[in-house]
């Protein structure tokens, strides 16, 4: 599963990259409002931190931890950064009700990640 989360997070860094190219390319053209754009950078923001985390997840934490971490980052990056595209995009501030949904699966890898850490 290491090496899953591995090319997981490597193909979430290029979709990471795209979305931040669209977003300073795109978006800022089409924007109606400077709202969509911040929140559009936001979620790259957070889209690349936890692919580089999910790249780096075998090496730093392992079964039986590690599955769940690498589940819950991959929930975070679907709800909280994928609300926010969603939201920016459509400029519909309701697709961002997914995003709390996202925080708490962030927070919850994290902190599945930290447990992981004092048990070694």
């Amino acid at each position: 599963s290491g090496r899953l989360f591995q090319v997981l997070g490597g193909l979430s860094g290029a979709a990471a990259v795209g979305a931040g190219a669209y977003g300073s390319h795109g978006l800022t053209k089409r924007a109606s409002d400077v709202h969509y754009v911040e929140k559009w950078n936001l979620a790259v923001q957070y889209h690349m931190v936890h692919a580089v985390a999910l790249c780096s997840l075998p090496a730093l934490c392992g079964p039986p931890l590690g599955p769940a971490v690498g589940c819950a980052f991959l929930a975070g990056t679907v709800l909280f950064s994928g609300g926010l595209y969603a939201s920016s995009y459509h400029e519909d501030r309701s697709y961002g009700r997914f995003a709390p949904y996202g925080g708490m699966a962030y927070i919850a890898g994290w902190l599945l990640f930290a447990v992981g850490k004092l048990r070694r």
